[in-house]
């Protein structure tokens, strides 16, 4: 369901119908999926728990409730994180958590097409799934990505440079989440909440990563 142009609670409906009133339609997969998110691009992406899909109105025009056109692209599945669209790349988790998987538009087959990040480190997600991200843009392209067991995974992505480079991270504690907001040192902050056990008491701390190493001696670093 989405609401009303503009009115993100209101759901009604005019007679007749206009552009601007709540859309409602059914995803015809042939199986009953829950939508597990959404993200808007050149269209809107939807991911179900069996499919991704692509909506838009007919011609490439304005999704209407009269002008509605919903195609099933892929059959991966997805889990309820929030996707993360990077360039014109829409990332999402599989619905086992076991791969981070890149949603792309493919000219060849004039349709979008899903590709496993994971493919060359799938030991890093096979026992544990991703259960909250963020991406950091500046200064080096970081996925950001919090593990259900409580580890801090990196995932250097540069998909202009064929760059997917994961990397694991821990503390004295577990992770539990993580985001980004623009820096004041001209780089993108990275906080997390981790939680620690302290003399035998459970506290959990906000925390944000210091920002990347650029003394080109080893000795600077910490």
């Amino acid at each position: 369901w989405m609401s009303q142009a503009g009115d993100f609670l209101n759901f009604g409906v005019s007679s007749p119908l206009v552009d601007s009133d709540a859309v409602t339609f059914t995803l015809d997969s042939g199986t009953q999926n829950k939508i597990q998110w959404a993200s808007s691009g050149k269209s809107l992406h939807v991911g179900t728990l069996g499919n991704e899909w692509t909506v838009t109105g007919n011609d490439q025009s304005a999704l209407t409730p009269s002008n509605i056109l919903a195609q099933r692209q892929t059959n991966s599945g997805s889990e309820p994180n929030t996707p993360l669209l990077i360039g014109i790349t829409t990332l999402f988790v599989e619905r086992h958590g076991r791969t981070v998987n890149e949603f792309v538009y493919d000219y060849t087959f004039d349709s979008y097409k899903t590709s496993d990040m994971a493919i060359l480190s799938p030991h890093i997600t096979e026992e544990h799934s991703i259960i909250d991200w963020t991406y950091q843009q500046t200064p080096d392209s970081i996925i950001w990505g919090v593990r259900a067991d409580g580890a801090f995974l990196g995932i250097t992505y540069q998909r202009q440079h064929k760059v997917v480079g994961w990397h694991y991270h821990n503390t004295q504690g577990a992770f539990m989440a993580c985001s980004t907001i623009p820096g004041v040192t001209r780089e993108d902050d990275v906080w997390v909440t981790v939680y620690r056990n302290i003399d035998g008491i459970d506290k959990y701390y906000v925390e944000k990563l210091d920002d990347g190493f650029k003394s080109e001696s080893a000795v600077d670093a910490r």
